[in-house]
Order: C-alpha cells, then sequence, then structure tokens
C-alpha cells in the first residue's frame, strides 16, 4: 500500500503536478500557433483550463482513484461530469465500484458505475420529483442519511448521429 502511495505521488509530481505547466494547448497549424495573437489566446485558454482542472477536483481524483488503480490493476477509471457549481467535476472511480465494457474495436465503451448515496444526496443530485417513489417516500419521512445504490450506467448510444447534437 505504501508503494502505490508512493509511485501514485510519483506520478502525480513528475507528470502532472498541479504546480507545474504539464500540458500545451496548440492548433494543428504550426505557423498560425505563433503568431503573437494566437500564442496568447492559446496560453490563456491553457491558464484557464488550468485553473478548471484544480477548481473541478482532477488532481484529487488522479490521486485518490486513478493513479492507485492504474499501478495495482492496470485500468483506471475517471469520470468528468458537469457541475452549476464548479463547472466540470471530476471523480476517480475506484477499482470495485465500476465494471467496463469494450466494443467490437476493442475500444472501453461502456462503463458501469454503482455508488452508495444517502437519500439526501441522491435528492439533492437528481431533484425530489425525479426520484423513486422509495426514495421520495424515505425523504419526505427524514430518513435522509439512509442509503440508496445509485447505478449510473455510460454506453453507446445506437441513435446517435454523427455531426448532430440530437
Amino acid at each position: 500500500l505504501d508503494a502505490v502511495r508512493t509511485s501514485a505521488a510519483g506520478l502525480m509530481a513528475g507528470m502532472t503536478s498541479p504546480a507545474a505547466i504539464w500540458y500545451e494547448v496548440t492548433v494543428d497549424n504550426k505557423e498560425i500557433s505563433l503568431l503573437p495573437n494566437v500564442r496568447r489566446w492559446l496560453d490563456m485558454v491553457r491558464e484557464i483550463s488550468s485553473d478548471q482542472l484544480q477548481a473541478g477536483g482532477f488532481y484529487h481524483a488522479l490521486a485518490n482513484g486513478t493513479y492507485p488503480d492504474l499501478l495495482t490493476i492496470a485500468t483506471g477509471l475517471m469520470l468528468v461530469e458537469e457541475d452549476a457549481m464548479r463547472g466540470v467535476v471530476y471523480r476517480g472511480i475506484v477499482w470495485g465500484q465500476y465494471v467496463l465494457d469494450t466494443g467490437a474495436d476493442g475500444r472501453v465503451d461502456t462503463a458501469i458505475v454503482r455508488y452508495h448515496w444517502s437519500v439526501k444526496q441522491v435528492v439533492e443530485k437528481f431533484g425530489l420529483e425525479a426520484c423513486s417513489a422509495d426514495v421520495q417516500r424515505a425523504y419526505r419521512s427524514g430518513e435522509t442519511t439512509a442509503a440508496r445504490e445509485i447505478v449510473h450506467a455510460i454506453a453507446p448510444n445506437a441513435a446517435y448521429t454523427e455531426g448532430s447534437f440530437a
């Protein structure tokens, strides 16, 4: 366990340190990327995205889920979700909490994640009216700390049309 923590800290410090510039924002055309106004814009985008990674918990997700799992089972899962307050939230999902599946091409295209949330958390996330009758009953009767299993499935959409927003 100490070796995993030490190795995860090494990955964080060496590859994705929050204190360092570890990635670059660029455009395909090298000549355009060298123009001063374009370079300033690209640097500004990197700074904004860097601030967002910090605010959204990206580094915490890496250190407490993704990196340790990569080091022990050679697979790591991080979910990226929209959040009204922080813009985007990153969640490192630990081994045993998820199942992955692949498409015919061998690439992961499905993740099923199991959470155990309190009734209060479920209602805060989805709103009371969107919750099951069981969760609504528990919430209304004051059983807000009672646990419920939430299953989050991410899978290909067979009805998706490339280039559409529908």
